[in-house]
């Protein structure tokens, strides 16, 4: 699955409660195969495979973001620097 994060303050807060992670209680197939028994963490519960965020995203939201482990992160510059590129 993948997430757009993206818009207000709010409207980020809203896909950090809803959108990143199952809820302590459900247990999907997934983490039932991988890890039966086991208490999940945080990291456990990810629902997202991508999140689609922006460079200005990420500077926003470090607190909420950096407790994830990433397996790897790409970000796009290009359309940061065209606006930059804009202004002056």
């Amino acid at each position: 699955m993948q997430v757009m994060y993206v818009g207000s303050g709010q409207a980020r807060a809203i896909i950090r409660e809803y959108e990143f992670y199952y809820p302590k209680k459900s247990v999907s197939k997934k983490l039932k195969k991988k890890k039966s028994g086991q208490s999940k963490s945080k990291q456990d519960r990810i629902k997202f495979d991508v999140l689609l965020t922006s460079y200005e995203m990420i500077n926003l939201d470090s607190v909420s973001l950096k407790p994830i482990k990433w397996e790897s992160m790409v970000i796009c510059l290009y359309i940061y620097f065209c606006s930059y590129r804009l202004r002056f």
